[in-house]
């Protein structure tokens, strides 16, 4: 069947046996890919009872029938488990050359199941599949607190050294991940992150250090000639059609682009989500980062926007070369913080990834903390010390820090907002925001209608990808006419009004 490598694997890390297993044609029928096979596995294998940190859970690493095809950005791929941030179902997303290489190995999917005795890492080789000792790559705890460790980007060198190949694709987790963090994150391609919901915890729960992959079989579609034709239509929409639009913004700035547009709307979230504007966003903006401090580009498998990149930081304590932040993670760490130091927000970002841990969340349980701390609900006897008014960039910077190895005040930011607030009590609940556990991101649903019921009613919490209405985020009159009728254009293409939106997010 095109598009599927026809084969999965399972894991049992309790006891280390391994299968390759035919991918059920009613599966791919039923299901198609992605996500589909993960809510398969998920619902068969994993109940309401199933501790999303126990050996019972199980993590579900899967493609979809274009990944590694020629199909424009056809490179991404999905984690899925049980969510220890959320307890109900979890799921995150990355980008990079990870994804394309599990099916060039020729596998659909990875079912990890079970918790190894001793840290490992899995090896695959096309068909050469083992588990390896890992423990030179783990920490330890010593009289109460956590050594050693080491991070996403040692663990993906160190692992490509071993095996004597630059060219093996690496997704680990860091030291977040191993002291169960409940938003850590597993890091692919030094930098791309499957950041959302805490999957890093559920591999760190089943002493599972990373997963390296080479692939050498390539994808076959079922008619290259039809099948070329699709792409070659695809790419003359984004180069013809959209090429000058691509161009002069995420090609040229990346998603850094998006925080003086978002911010004009009045959607960008401040200071907590408590307003969608702030005057100072041009500090954190994409044209002041390209300007001042972005050094390369870079894109991820089969993408002509090339919108990851890198910026080089000359300000002490901050100075080095990084993976610039993606305009999530500036408003995390910045406009929800009161951050204007972009700077300290780029070490911020990076410690983040290196360390193994979602932005999103973590920034904005900073920010929950932060809010509290205005209304006199945290004190430094709380936070060990750390003053935590708006804006204190050192201070987020250290907490950062602390999160991922659990120390002082970090091990409450590391049970994500809801939980924080519930152990802190004292009327802070009402300002986690998150919905079923999982922290906003940075789309303020009160400016933008269908987001706002996107966060309300996403599986997986508050997600601004899974239901994006384009329509209403681009402003596509003519679709909308046609798909909906022109009668109705008006108020789908207006992101304040809340007529038919329930039709864009579920449609």
């Amino acid at each position: 069947m095109g598009g599927y490598a026809g084969r999965y694997l399972r894991v049992d890390l309790s006891t280390g046996k391994i299968w390759v297993k035919e991918t059920p044609r009613e599966l791919i029928r039923d299901y198609l890919g992605g996500l589909g096979f993960a809510v398969k596995i998920l619902w068969d294998e994993v109940d309401e009872h199933t501790d999303p940190l126990g050996p019972d859970n199980r993590l579900v690493i899967s493609t979809g029938p274009l990944t590694g095809t020629m199909f424009p950005a056809a490179g991404r791929y999905q984690v899925n488990a049980k969510s220890p941030l959320t307890g109900i179902w979890g799921h995150a997303n990355a980008g990079g050359f990870f994804g394309p290489e599990l099916k060039f190995a020729g596998y659909d999917f990875i079912v990890i199941q079970g918790r190894s005795e001793k840290p490992v890492y899995l090896v695959i080789d096309d068909d050469l599949v083992e588990l390896r000792d890992a423990s030179h790559l783990w920490g330890e705890e010593r009289d109460g607190r956590y050594y050693g460790g080491k991070t996403t980007f040692e663990t993906i060198q160190m692992i490509r050294e071993e095996l004597g190949d630059e060219t093996f694709k690496v997704a680990a987790i860091g030291p977040a991940g191993e002291n169960l963090v409940r938003f850590a994150s597993i890091i692919n391609d030094l930098g791309n992150a499957a950041g959302r919901t805490g999957m890093g915890a559920v591999m760190g729960s089943k002493r599972l250090k990373a997963i390296a992959v080479r692939g050498s079989k390539g994808v076959r579609v079922a008619k290259p000639e039809l099948f070329m034709e699709v792409v070659d239509e695809a790419y003359r929409k984004l180069l013809v059609d959209w090429g000058d639009a691509l161009k002069e913004t995420l090609t040229k700035y990346g998603t850094p682009n998006l925080v003086e547009a978002i911010n004009a709307m009045g959607r960008m979230p401040v200071k907590n989500h408590w307003t969608g504007y702030w005057e100072k966003a041009h500090l954190i903006g994409g044209e002041r980062i390209r300007e001042e401090f972005r050094v390369k580009q870079a894109s991820c498998f089969g993408c002509l926007v090339q919108c990851k990149y890198f910026v080089r930081s000359r300000k002490e304590p901050y100075a080095g070369v990084y993976k610039g932040p993606e305009y999530e993670a500036l408003v995390s760490f910045g406009s929800s913080l009161l951050v204007e130091d972009v700077e300290a927000v780029f070490y911020a970002n990076h410690l983040a990834d290196l360390y193994g841990m979602d932005s999103i969340s973590l920034g904005m349980t900073i920010a929950w903390a932060m809010e509290s701390w205005e209304h006199g609900l945290l004190t430094k006897e709380d936070t060990g010390g750390l003053d935590l008014s708006w804006g204190n960039a050192e201070a987020m910077v250290e907490l950062v820090k602390k999160t991922a190895f659990r120390e002082g005040f970090g091990n409450v930011i590391a049970e994500g907002s809801k939980r924080a607030s519930e152990i802190i009590g004292r009327g802070t609940e009402k300002y986690a925001m998150h919905v079923k556990g999982n922290e906003i991101s940075a789309q303020d649903g009160r400016a933008h209608q269908s987001s706002g019921l996107t966060h309300a009613t996403a599986a997986r919490g508050a997600d601004h990808l899974t239901s994006l209405s384009c329509l209403e985020e681009r402003g596509y009159e003519q679709v909308a006419a046609e798909r909906y009728g022109a009668d109705k254009v008006k108020d789908l293409v207006d992101p304040q009004s809340t007529r038919y939106k329930g039709w864009l997010v579920w449609d």
